[in-house]
């Protein structure tokens, strides 16, 4: 598991770089932070040091909401669709992220906390098939 979350972050990384002209700066240095978190993450293994865990983990859960919520607000004359479900899914994620930290480890805190991770990675890979389908990589309106 801890693999997979390096893994993950080192892909994260390397998509928000990639895309980084029609994300923006700040949705991309969001990104680029939430991998790096993810990859501390997988390096700080619960069952070895929570507190370490739990440091490293922070800043993926605060800035991957953010991240989709920019990004929807840079798309929002664009691809109004899109737009909309990036901010829905910003609030839900962001919204999910605080009630995993107010659950502590209650039974609910599991899905919490995969209801604030996996729906970004549907969101992003939207943007990025919109991206692959129509060409318009670099050509979105600045926010």
């Amino acid at each position: 598991m801890n693999g997979s979350f390096m893994g993950f972050g080192a892909l994260l990384v390397g998509g928000a770089v990639l895309l980084s002209r029609p994300m923006g700066p700040w949705v991309t240095g969001l990104l680029v932070v939430s991998g790096l978190s993810s990859v501390a993450t997988g390096l700080a293994p619960l069952d070895q040091d929570g507190t370490l865990h739990a440091i490293a983990a922070t800043p993926l859960f605060v800035a991957q909401p953010i991240a989709l919520i920019v990004l929807g607000a840079r798309l929002r004359n664009d691809r109004p669709r899109l737009a909309g479900a990036l901010l829905a899914t910003g609030v839900v994620t962001g919204a999910a992220a605080l009630s995993f930290v107010l659950s502590g480890d209650g039974h609910l805190s599991g899905g919490f906390e995969r209801l604030a991770l996996w729906p970004v990675l549907g969101g992003l890979a939207a943007f990025g098939w919109t991206q692959l389908t129509h060409g318009r990589a670099g050509h979105l309106s600045g926010v």
